[in-house]
């Protein structure tokens, strides 16, 4: 797992570079609420007008979820949804806590978050085409979010160096599909 969080860490600085003159890229971040701990998503990138909140996660699917099916003992692509809905239901808490000051190396100025899982496993566009399914498992439901596969996510980042744009407009035309990097060519 450390080893797939270091290298989203490494896309995220070789192909966001432009992003560093205005940002900082941290790391996981420890920090207390009251007497309780907590962890922050595995990568901070913050700027003036963003924050954005990068976790990473080596879960793999099954071949029922690959296949959209659901197995007789309930493993498969509804059980994998909830489990990216409750990954999701977690942001908004950490989001709370940088406003409030809890996270100490991040000031908060009324910067937009903006979250993202990264899985290890690819995605198979589930973040364009499962969208509103995920949605509808969240507890506190939200479009704050963009979820991808590694590979998409080099893509992504490729494609937002390539095109000189932030990550957050080239995820933008992810979700709106004003890039091709969902399509098989």
């Amino acid at each position: 797992g450390k080893e797939f969080e270091e290298y989203i860490g490494e896309l995220i600085r070789f192909y966001n570079i432009p992003l560093f003159s205005c940002g900082n890229l941290l790391p996981e971040q420890d920090y207390k609420v009251g007497r309780n701990s907590f962890r922050s998503a595995d990568w901070l990138l913050v700027t003036d007008k963003n924050i954005f909140q990068i976790e990473c996660k080596k879960r793999k699917l099954n071949n029922y979820a690959k296949a959209g099916i659901e197995s007789e003992n309930k493993t498969g692509i509804g059980t994998y949804i909830k489990s990216i809905a409750k990954e999701l239901d977690k942001f908004p808490q950490k989001e709370n806590h940088i406003k409030s000051g809890k996270v100490e190396k991040i000031i908060y100025k009324d910067q937009l978050f903006i979250n993202v899982i990264v899985y290890l496993d690819e995605m198979f566009a589930l973040n364009c085409y499962a969208r509103e399914e995920i949605k509808s498992k969240m507890k506190i439901s939200n479009d704050n979010f963009y979820i991808l596969g590694c590979y998409e996510f080099e893509i992504l980042c490729q494609y937002a160096n390539d095109n000189k744009m932030s990550l957050k407009y080239a995820l933008d035309d992810l979700v709106n599909e004003r890039t091709e990097i969902n399509q098989i060519l």
